[in-house]
């Protein structure tokens, strides 16, 4: 041979492929070539090597994953209508339960339940909370130690802007208002051990103590709609100033908005006047605002 055979053909040569003539044109050449006799000595020598290396192991469940990978691709190209029997392919092994990621889920979510919930059955009868108790429990107590139901409360109408302010000037000038915060303050003294039931003219209800607002204030009696509004403040007020004393109710405008005020005392800390502002007649929902009056 004139010419020296590619690899290609040496290495055929060397793994016993190719026709009787190729072989005899490749074994003449060979005999006078040493370079391509050492080529084909290297991939005799490779093949060796390899055949002396053991089959890898392979990763766990890469057999299912495979089998569901070729059935997933087998469905997505299937045509409608029913599959030759000759082209179905065998069901994929179902995973088992201890491989499944949601039956580890659920069995941590299991343990934790076990583990947590006798703990806070245990623990549920002597738990305390710092300040006054919890949101909920300063409302309840709120609305049931209170000493006048918020229903019956006396409802002011002023005229304007409602503000800290408005509040402060109508306590300081409006009997009627002066009479219901007094009235509230002594139901807060009176439900306190130790306290004295009367604190001179403090005690009166506000139709005991008489007076009349001027022509720019109108009152009346709260209706049952508005019971709602000190469990509302209570939940939001800060731990330290509750159980709330209910005073009377404020309808006006607040920063434009209609509104409907309550204004409380704080049976914790005496002397101390809040409002809450609510959507008019509306307390199902948490105060608006709050402003300290006093």
């Amino acid at each position: 041979m004139p010419d020296h055979p590619d690899h290609e053909r040496l290495a055929a040569f060397q793994a016993g492929d190719g026709d009787r003539r190729q072989r005899a044109d490749v074994e003449a050449h060979l005999a006078g070539c040493p370079s391509c006799a050492e080529v084909v000595a290297s991939v005799q020598e490779a093949r060796s090597r390899l055949a002396l290396l053991e089959e890898p192991a392979l990763p766990p469940g890469l057999h299912d994953r495979l089998a569901a990978a070729v059935e997933s691709g087998a469905a997505r190209a299937a045509p409608d209508g029913p599959v030759p029997r000759y082209r179905r392919r065998p069901a994929a092994r179902p995973v088992p339960w201890y491989r499944r990621p949601v039956a580890w889920g659920a069995a941590a979510a299991l343990l934790l339940a076990a583990l947590v919930v006798p703990f806070l059955d245990r623990s549920g009868g002597s738990r305390t909370t710092a300040g006054g108790g919890g949101a909920a429990d300063s409302a309840q107590e709120a609305a049931t130690a209170s000493g006048a139901a918020a229903g019956s409360l006396p409802v002011l109408r002023l005229p304007g802007e409602v503000s800290a302010a408005t509040v402060r000037s109508e306590l300081a000038t409006g009997s009627q208002a002066k009479a219901a915060l007094d009235s509230a303050a002594a139901s807060t003294q009176a439900a306190t051990p130790g306290a004295s039931q009367g604190v001179g003219g403090a005690a009166q209800s506000p139709d005991q103590a008489g007076g009349r607002y001027g022509s720019a204030t109108q009152a009346s009696r709260a209706g049952p709609g508005l019971e709602p509004c000190l469990p509302a403040a209570a939940a939001a007020a800060d731990p330290a100033t509750v159980p709330l004393r209910p005073a009377f109710f404020i309808q006006g405008t607040y920063r434009g908005r209609e509104a409907t005020i309550l204004v409380t005392t704080s049976a914790a800390q005496p002397g101390r006047v809040d409002l809450w502002v609510f959507p008019r007649a509306n307390c199902s929902a948490a105060p608006l605002a709050t402003e300290r009056v006093r």
